[in-house]
């Protein structure tokens, strides 16, 4: 985690996640890809380990305010 935390930077605390049933804590960074688009990267740790599990890098998904809207 140290490494990571060293190299990426601290990551938005709002989207850290933990997962008590797989011991998992997502880190998830926001950025601007190169031709403009918002791109999400989250990196899984094993929680116990400290250890990467896996990254995945994808578009961030745009809130809609009709959708967020309950009737």
């Amino acid at each position: 985690m140290e490494d990571v935390l060293r190299i990426l930077g601290p990551s938005d605390a709002r989207l850290t996640v933990y997962f008590k049933a797989r011991d998992e804590l997502v880190w998830d960074w926001r950025y601007c890809a190169a031709y403009g688009e918002y791109m999400r990267m989250p990196v899984l740790f094993d929680a116990t380990a400290g250890q990467v599990r896996s990254t995945m890098v994808q578009p961030e998904q745009p809130v809609s305010i009709e959708a967020s809207v309950l009737p």
